[in-house]
This record gives structure tokens, sequence and C-alpha cells, in this order.
């Protein structure tokens, strides 16, 4: 289910806690996202950071074009937590409706890390009724450069449609100011017991108060997906091919505060789509 993305507890999180111990100073690089609005995580030696922003996407003819706005962020309060969360606008096929989100990451020790997210949403018959996600992670090697993570998730929609998630991710961080991720998530959706696998690559280089810039992309199957055609007729989507695409582009421009460039291509079955997003942040 496209409507929020699988890897959202591990945008905020996952690289926030391996990153505090695995990698030199100034040097924290956060993993991509093909959420409009979201990138890597900032804050990694400060107290947090906030965005606000808002993007458009254009979709294959007749289709209506989608628009977003959105605030989230992060508070850090010390070496072994962090909450996030994120009130989310969204207007797709003639609809509307707020998306609210929550998580926390806790760390147990030097080598083991995990988190929880729980969201709901008001209005927009394409976003989830609730959903929740969770995760727990595990640091290797002499400098624990590498992470790996296991991880489910539950989403209920507004109509009968349901899908269970599982998935598995692994991090390598580098000497130099590059990381390399991946994984794969495996989803189950009802109804018709659909299974559907796909699998993401993602390259980040950059370093905390300069920049981020990443390339995302994910193919595979999507299990189910809530659409509309251009007269605003609902139905549900089943079992098929995705190909998406992003460019994550981070950029300090003051000592705690910068622009946030994200842009996305989607193509399925159904329409292609090319969205732009852009948010400021403020880092504390």
């Amino acid at each position: 289910m496209r409507l929020r993305s699988l890897l959202l507890p591990i945008v905020f999180t996952a690289v926030l806690a391996a990153a505090q111990d695995t990698a030199k100073p100034g040097t924290t690089v956060p993993q991509g996202s093909s959420i409009p609005g979201l990138s890597g995580v900032p804050g990694a030696e400060g107290g947090g950071y906030i965005e606000f922003g808002g993007g458009r996407s254009d979709l294959t003819k007749p289709l209506p074009s989608w628009t977003d706005f959105y605030a989230r962020g992060m508070f850090i309060p010390n070496a072994s937590n962090g909450v996030d969360g994120e009130i989310d606008r969204e207007s797709r096929y003639g609809d509307q409706g707020w998306y609210y989100g929550l998580g926390l990451t806790h760390t147990f020790g030097d080598n083991f890390y995990a988190d929880v997210h729980a969201g709901t949403s008001k209005g927009g018959f394409f976003l989830p009724k609730y959903r929740a996600d969770g995760s727990v992670n595990f640091k290797l090697l002499a400098q624990k450069r590498l992470v790996f993570g296991a991880g489910a998730g539950y989403d209920k929609s507004k109509t009968i449609n349901t899908a269970l998630r599982t998935q598995a991710t692994w991090t390598y961080y580098f000497d130099w100011p590059f990381v390399v991720q991946g994984g794969v998530v495996l989803t189950r959706a009802n109804p018709g017991g659909i299974m559907a696998p796909s699998g993401y690559a993602a390259v980040t280089q950059g370093r905390e108060k300069d920049h981020f810039i990443t390339f995302r992309m994910e193919t595979g199957r999507e299990a189910y997906e809530l659409l509309a055609d251009a007269k605003h007729n609902r139905f549900s989507a089943f079992d098929f091919p995705i190909h998406n695409y992003a460019i994550t582009w981070r950029q300090w421009v003051g000592n705690n505060w910068g622009l946030n460039l994200n842009l996305q291509r989607d193509v399925n079955p159904y329409f292609n789509r090319n969205g732009a997003t852009l948010g400021l942040f403020l880092d504390f």
C-alpha cells in the first residue's frame, strides 16, 4: 500500500540510532526516502529538528494533480531515545484528508535498538484508517558499520482492505561520507490473500551541516492501493508492478536551518507520476 511508505520507521529512527556510534562526528548520513517531504534524519548531534513544506505531483492525463502540505520533526531528549511525529494534509482524486503519525525509538545497548510507530487519519478515502509498524535493528562488525534490521507492519484501510508486511533491511556506513542501503518487503493483502514482494536500494552522500544527496529506487509488486479514475470513481487495485525513483537533496543554508528538495517518479499500470516537494527545516 503506497499511501504511507513502508520505510517510514527507518527513515526517521533506525538510521539515527545506527549513526550515533558508527559514523565520525560531522559525517552522519541518513537514509533517502520517496515520501514527499521526507529525507533522512538530521539533528543526530543535536536535539532534533522540525520541518515544514509542501509539494505537487502531476499524473498521467486526465487524472488530476496531487497536492500535499506537511509538518514533521524529531525530538531527541537523550542518547537512548528519540520521538518523531508528522501531520500531513494530502489531496488526491478530488478528495482530501489528514494523516497523523507518532513514533518512538529506544536504544537498548551498544548493538541493539528498536522502534515503534502508529498513525491514523481523518478524511481521504486513500489514507489508512490506522497503521502500525515496528522494527528491531542489530549493529555488526568491529566498528558497527553494518546494520541489519527486521520489521513488520499492518494497515487497515477505510474500506475492507488490509495489509500485513514483513521486511528485512541492511545499511553500511563507509569511512567516506557515503552510505548504501537495501531492503526487501513482503506484503500480504486481503481480501484475496495476495502476496506481493518488493525491494529497494539507496545510496547517500554528504555530511551533517553541509548537505545530503540521496538516490533511491524501488521495484517489485504492490499488494493493493485505493485509487480513483478521472471521474473520481473509486476502486481497489491489486497485485500490480511498480517502479519508483527518487532524488533527495538536503542542503544546509545556515548552521541550523536549510532546504529539503525531493523529486519523485512512480510508474505503474494505472498512472505515471512526477512529483516535487520543497521543505524548510530547522535544527535545534
